[in-house]
């Protein structure tokens, strides 16, 4: 006898449980993007903002000072998301509007992923993905994954919804066309992804080979555009040799013990071995289904190992794109146990609508519920170190490290912004020249830093400034003043870095 919970009857949970589903299943594109937004803005309202830092503040105050086609003083990061937050002036505005933008794309990356390559039940495996992404995963890892500090989540998220549509609504080609050509703009980076799964569905003619080769013509001109346009923003790309590949990947894999902290090594291999099972016992329509996704994240890791730039400074955020591709296999392999688990006990069950419910409570577990007031607690707790005493010395330029200078520059623009204020800080730091024509012609120079920075002298003769001297300390910071001379002067609370004319 069938249970009663597993029916469409019973309380109300039950009937929104299985309403839901009916509606998932009558219109699955249209609830994946309700899926994907639900889940971006509740993260984005929850305690995801406590972890900003310097990269993650730069693509708001592109947004906010000077748009650039691409980040702040380099070339392979294209600045899309700010260029969409533009019209909206309010700085803690601005900031949760392209946190979600990142967050809706990572997230459709899961989404559009497993509709192209799982087959059925691909809508529970990508709702399912985002418990799996939480669980297994690290706060800070995640914050990688989903914010605006890396652009591999965005790009990755719109390049497979480019593919999605060029493969199942060819009557919107330049649509789906332009997301690619987006997705490459952000990194010319998903290609590696992206391009070898398209090879392996033409070798293995599971779509029409005509339209899988347009596709990859396409792919190869956007990516071949994508690169030019970054070198010429001063990029330089290089392949490097292959016997440095191998060591490459594996110096990315242990640069961060946070992709084994909680076991992730092990559900995805979890999550592969089950595909492989899977696979034998399929019927032959079906022997490859989720194959692309290991061709894809397998690609996408040796992409970036032959890489020049990555060899100089392998990281583990190389490896984000092949843990997002391999997450819908651990996700399918949960979902595909548990139904075999509800078959043997003939409980029906609403599947899709559970792990999109799933995924929300992961999300509130982890971030909890969405609180504006929450958000604007952690963005002050986090970058409002300095700003008060900067407002109360009259502050016009903030010089010193990357990681205190930008948080700071844009905490003191959202607390004037709020109390109606005009005044404006500026930066002087790594990342300051697309700015330098505001700064350096401000009218009236009241210079700080902050009262532990040791990188003051560094950045003023790196802009070519004058020596800066310190002149008083005021709670958190230290004045500054401009002097004369060749030589470094003394009495700076922090000792600090040697710069061309300091004394031995």
């Amino acid at each position: 006898m069938t249970p009663p919970w597993s029916k469409p009857e019973g309380n109300r949970l039950n009937q929104l449980l299985w309403s839901v589903e009916a509606h998932i299943r009558r219109r699955p594109f249209a609830w994946s993007v309700i899926a994907v937004l639900g889940l971006s803005l509740a993260v984005n309202l929850g305690g995801f903002h406590r972890h900003h830092h310097g990269d993650s503040i730069v693509p708001i105050l592109v947004s906010l000072q000077r748009w650039t086609p691409f980040y702040w003083e380099q070339g392979r990061f294209g600045m899309l998301v700010p260029a969409l937050a533009l019209p909206v002036h309010h700085p803690l505005a601005n900031l949760i509007v392209q946190n979600t933008l990142t967050c809706a794309f990572a997230f459709a990356a899961f989404f559009a992923a497993t509709r192209l390559w799982l087959g059925r039940a691909w809508f529970g495996a990508a709702a399912l993905c985002v418990p799996a992404l939480i669980a297994f995963t690290g706060v800070l890892t995640r914050f990688e994954y989903l914010n605006t500090a890396q652009p591999f989540g965005t790009s990755l998220g719109l390049t497979f919804l480019g593919l999605l549509g060029m493969d199942r609504r060819p009557r919107g080609w330049p649509l789906w066309a332009l997301l690619v050509v987006l997705a490459m703009w952000v990194t010319p980076t998903s290609f590696f992804a992206a391009a070898p799964a398209v090879c392996f569905e033409i070798a293995r003619a599971r779509r029409a080979a005509g339209k899988a080769l347009a596709t990859l013509v396409f792919l190869v001109i956007a990516f071949l555009a994508s690169t030019v346009a970054s070198q010429q923003a001063g990029e330089v790309h290089g392949i490097a040799s292959a016997a440095t590949w191998w060591p490459t990947l594996m110096a990315m894999w242990t640069d961060s013990e946070r992709y084994r902290e909680r076991g992730i090594a092990l559900v995805l291999a979890i999550g592969l071995l089950h595909w492989a099972i899977r696979a034998t016992r399929a019927p032959k329509a079906g022997r490859w289904s989720g194959a692309a996704l290991v061709v894809a994240a397998s690609a996408s890791a040796f992409g970036f190992a032959c890489n020049t730039k990555v060899l100089n400074g392998p990281s583990a955020r190389y490896l984000l794109p092949s843990l997002a591709l391999l997450l819908p296999l651990t996700a399918r392999a949960a979902l595909d146990v548990a139904r075999e688990a509800a078959r043997r006990k003939r409980i029906r069950l609403p599947w899709r609508a559970l792990s999109l419910s799933i995924a929300f409570l992961s999300v509130f577990l982890a971030y909890g519920l969405p609180s504006l007031d929450r958000v604007h607690r952690d963005v002050d707790e986090t970058l409002g170190t300095y700003t008060e005493d900067l407002i109360a010395a009259r502050a016009t330029h903030f010089v010193g490290s990357y990681w205190r200078v930008w948080p700071t520059v844009f905490h003191f623009q959202l607390t004037l912004y709020e109390r109606g204020g005009s005044a404006r800080l500026f930066g002087i730091t790594h990342r300051s020249r697309p700015t330098a024509d505001l700064w350096l012609t401000a009218p009236a120079w009241r210079v700080a830093a902050a009262r532990t920075e040791d990188e003051i002298l560094w950045w003023a003769r790196g802009y070519g400034l004058p020596f800066l001297a310190p002149r008083a300390v005021m709670g958190s910071i230290v004045l500054l003043d401009f002097v004369d001379g060749d030589r470094a002067p003394s009495g700076f609370p922090t000792p600090q870095r040697k710069v061309a004319g300091m004394e031995d």
